[in-house]
């Protein structure tokens, strides 16, 4: 049984606010991030998976009236996506996402036009596709996504991306001054991958690695969550 990676996605959405919210309410709310987080921790040990990606919400950050507790499974969740990362050793990445409005749970009229009064325009399922694919080929461990105007946006506290600038050539580097490249080869080697120092130094970390890996397995997870 091989599995090459695994995305959680799951959620419950029961608007309230905190003076008029049951905790049977609370508890909906929390246990498919919280409570389905923690059970997923425990099922990945042991498992060398390439990548472990959460969708998450931008509510982490903001906590929208009346979505508390939203929020607080959603920061409960980014949380343990750090636990895997750096206690486990696996690629564990992070969407905070914005509105989804062509799909999901609140795709609906009344979340539309509630949105579209607030700036805030829907993310639709070509955009997010495309925005899961970079970030999985990317460095970054956590990304908010989020289309909104830029008014919108500042009220979030989000810093709008300025435009990109329309490409134009690269300027014609300089010549280097005489014997300059002799110098750099002798201070700075080329690199070759089939150096037999290069070949030792990547399999010692890849023993590392591995022995690492291996102990931090035997660290036994909370039976409990609180």
């Amino acid at each position: 049984e091989v599995i090459d990676g695994v995305v959680h996605s799951a959620l419950v959405l029961r608007d309230s606010t905190l003076a008029t919210m049951s905790e049977e309410v609370l508890c909906d709310v929390l246990r498919p991030k919280l409570h389905g987080t923690h059970h997923l921790v425990d099922a990945l040990r042991g498992r060398d998976i390439g990548f472990c990606l959460f969708f998450s919400s931008v509510q982490a950050y903001i906590a929208s009236a009346g979505q508390g507790n939203y929020a607080a499974a959603c920061v409960a969740k980014d949380a343990y996506a750090d636990l895997l990362h750096q206690a486990l050793l696996i690629d564990a990445k992070v969407i905070n996402w914005g509105y989804w409005g062509g799909i999901g749970v609140v795709a609906k009229p009344e979340y539309r036009d509630r949105m579209a009064d607030l700036g805030i325009g829907s993310i639709e399922p070509a955009e997010g596709l495309a925005v899961v694919e970079r970030f999985l080929a990317g460095d970054h461990r956590r990304i908010t996504c989020v289309k909104g105007t830029e008014e919108a946006l500042e009220r979030m506290g989000i810093t709008p991306h300025t435009p990109v600038a329309a490409a134009r050539p690269a300027p014609v580097a300089a010549a280097p001054p005489a014997g300059s490249s002799e110098v750099l080869d002798a201070v700075v080697p080329a690199f070759t991958g089939d150096d037999a120092a290069v070949a030792r130094n990547r399999d010692l970390s890849e023993r590392l690695e591995a022995y690492t890996r291996w102990r931090l397995h035997q660290v036994p997870l909370p039976t409990a969550v609180i």
